[in-house]
């Protein structure tokens, strides 16, 4: 039975749009989208939200890396917040529901510390009951450690957990657990809040 919701936090409580805002900076979205090919790419982004060291610690690897970048480099560390857009239409309406049901609201994200200035610009994660992020345990989704983590941390039981995310490889790592999944269609919230509704029979 579930009694459990755990939210992604990209891409499922807020949107975001790393090549729009590399795009304005560059002047095109196809510089925003090479840059963050070449200049951003994932697997710089996941050591950011590992977060083995400190985020300016691979800000300064890559002007080290990209000096032609370096001072784009600095003005996304100092705006940090200008790439994440909007909360997600629908989102909060959920959540207030769910608590209103007795289900109990988590949060499960690959994120730096540059969460917290994030969470400064959004109140929607102020009706996230309780977390666990990347940059405290070291760990990345897929990776099944990191829900058991979750798991452990909380003392939860993994059947009683629904864990949301916009991406596929992260609900296959849950699922791997024994947690259930639904992946969030970022293009259509409503489609995915109303399968939400419907797997936990909550009808408006």
């Amino acid at each position: 039975m579930i009694e459990n919701i755990v939210f992604d936090y990209g891409g499922v409580l807020v949107q975001y749009d790393f090549v729009a805002f590399f795009g304005k900076l560059l002047g095109s979205r196809e510089q925003g989208q090479w840059f963050m090919d070449h200049v951003l790419p994932e697997e710089v982004g996941a050591a950011m939200d590992r977060e083995l060291h400190p985020f300016v610690y691979y800000i300064r690897q890559q002007q080290e890396r990209w000096p032609e970048y370096a001072d784009t480099l600095s003005y996304f560390a100092s705006h940090y917040t200008d790439v994440f857009t909007v909360e997600t239409p629908g989102i909060r309406e959920l959540i207030l529901v769910l608590k209103e049901r007795g289900f109990h609201v988590y949060g499960l994200s690959n994120w730096s510390s540059k969460l917290l200035e994030v969470k400064a610009k959004f109140s929607i994660f102020g009706l996230i009951t309780d977390e666990l992020v990347s940059k405290d345990v070291h760990l990345l989704k897929p990776d099944p450690a990191i829900y058991q983590a979750f798991l452990g941390k909380f003392h939860l039981k993994a059947d009683t957990c629904l864990f949301l995310d916009d991406k596929a490889e992260n609900i296959k790592g849950c699922q791997s657990v024994g947690m259930q999944g639904i992946r969030f269609n970022r293009e259509n919230p409503a489609e995915t809040i109303l399968e939400i509704k419907k797997l936990l029979e909550i009808h408006d």
